[in-house]
C-alpha cells in the first residue's frame, strides 16, 4: 500500500491566523496544512524527494542530461515557493513551521523535512529515514510510548495527502 504526504505543520493557532491556509487540527495543538498544489499546469509534489531522486537517479531514467536538470529545477522551484511561505508564516516570535514529505509504497520509499523558526530555515532540507520525527521534534512535538512523534500527532490516520482535505477547516 502507498502512503503519501506533503503538508506543513505548525502551531494550531499560527496556522489558523494566516488567514490564508486551511487547517487540519492535530493533537498536541498542532495543525496539519495539506499541500495538493499546482505549479503551473504541472503538478510539482513533494520537491525534496523529487529533487533528490533527480539527483541520484541513473542516467538511464532520463531521456538527456537537460530532462534531468528540467526535473531538478521543477523540485528546486517548488520548494522555493514553499520555503517562501513558510519563512513568512514562522516569523512571528516564537514561531516555527516544519514542510514534511512521505513518500512510501510496498515498503520502500523515503521521507524529507525542514523547519524555519523565526523567519529562518534552521533545520534541512533532510532527506533521511526519520526526518518528519526530527521536525516535529524541533515543533516541540512530545513521544508518545511508541517513541514516535509521527504516531503522536496520528499522521498515518490518512494515505494520502488529499485525504485530510476533508476534515480542513476554512480559513478565518
Amino acid at each position: 500500500m502507498a502512503y503519501v504526504l506533503s503538508a506543513l505543520i505548525a502551531d494550531l493557532e499560527l496556522l489558523r491566523g494566516s488567514g490564508e491556509l486551511t487547517v487540519v487540527p492535530l493533537p498536541q495543538g498542532k495543525g496539519l496544512v495539506p499541500l495538493v498544489e499546482k505549479l503551473g499546469s504541472e503538478h510539482v509534489s513533494q520537491p525534496l524527494l523529487r529533487g533528490w531522486e533527480g539527483r541520484n537517479a541513473p542516467d538511464a531514467d532520463f531521456e538527456s542530461p537537460e530532462e534531468r536538470r528540467r526535473y531538478i529545477d521543477r523540485a528546486s522551484a517548488a520548494f522555493a515557493r514553499i520555503s517562501s511561505r513558510c519563512a513568512r508564516l514562522s516569523s512571528a516570535p516564537g514561531a516555527a513551521v516544519a514542510y514534511v514529505e512521505a513518500d512510501f509504497w510496498a515498503g520502500s520509499g523515503g521521507q524529507a523535512a525542514s523547519v524555519w523558526e523565526g523567519g529562518e530555515l534552521v533545520l534541512g532540507p533532510l532527506v533521511e529515514r526519520e526526518a518528519i520525527n526530527q521536525a516535529l521534534a524541533r515543533l516541540g512535538v512530545q513521544a508518545e510510548s511508541s517513541g514516535e512523534r509521527f504516531v503522536a500527532l496520528d499522521l498515518g490516520r490518512f494515505r494520502s495527502t488529499e485525504s485530510w482535505i476533508d476534515l480542513v477547516e476554512p480559513p478565518a
